[in-house]
């Protein structure tokens, strides 16, 4: 009897052996399958970051020569009214502005015939003027504040805002916002080189066409950011 009961423990035992090593065997399998997955995964993954980074690094010197060679326009918009137009043009002492038409398509948000003409079309919020570091701006000799930039942004008669009652020099009010808007930003980028990304990253600006290179501006730190933008303009 007892050998029966010492036979039986035996073969329970090496039964609990064999399922052990089966078990084993079968987790060692899945663990290699599993690591081969997301070792594979993983390749992708450097593979696509590879791509995209090469993407974004041919975008940065494409950008750094074409802003050279192109004209660019800046535009003011406000609930899809262009408020003022900005024409920068490669060794053009002043800039201009856009013509009707042009005004017209973006505020229907047509961009592609515009796209043929200028690199790219900076779209910013009347906002942005509430970020900029200096209150203070000196436009034509006047020293103008923040606030009656932005009041002249938006205002139909813009001299009004500055205590004219008629326009000085008969000059429209397109050519005086112009003028405002151009003397601003100038004298802000100068003080402040980075506004510009920084309201990128805010979702102030919006840029026409996004490429590559703005797609990863969004989601960098701002030094990062910064450093890249140096190296797209010419920086060092």
């Amino acid at each position: 009897m007892e050998k029966k009961v010492t036979l039986m423990y035996e073969l329970i035992i090496a039964g609990v052996v064999v399922v052990l090593v089966l078990v084993l065997v079968i987790v060692s399998k899945v663990a290699r399958a599993i690591f081969k997955v997301v070792a594979l995964i993983s390749s992708l993954f450097m593979v696509i970051l590879i791509i995209l980074g090469v993407f974004v690094v041919k975008d940065a010197f494409d950008f750094k020569e074409k802003v050279t060679k192109q004209p660019m326009a800046f535009v003011i918009v406000d609930n899809e009214k262009v408020l003022v137009s900005l024409v920068v043009k490669p060794n053009m002492s002043e800039p201009s502005v856009l013509g009707k038409d042009e005004v017209l398509s973006i505020s229907e948000k047509k961009y592609e015939p515009l796209l043929k003409t200028y690199y790219k079309i900076w779209i910013l919020k009347p906002g942005i003027v509430d970020d900029f570091e200096q209150d203070k701006f000196q436009v034509q000799g006047i020293n103008i504040t923040k606030e009656q930039v932005k009041q002249a942004l938006i205002a139909d008669k813009p001299w009004e805002v500055f205590g004219y009652s008629n326009a000085p020099g008969n000059i429209s009010s397109e050519m005086i916002k112009q003028g405002i808007f151009g003397n601003i930003m100038m004298q802000e980028i100068s003080k402040n080189p980075v506004i510009l990304i920084k309201e990128y990253k805010k979702g102030n600006i919006r840029v026409i066409k996004e490429t590559p290179v703005f797609m990863v501006l969004k989601y960098v730190p701002l030094s990062i950011a910064n450093m890249v933008t140096s190296k797209m303009s010419g920086g060092k």
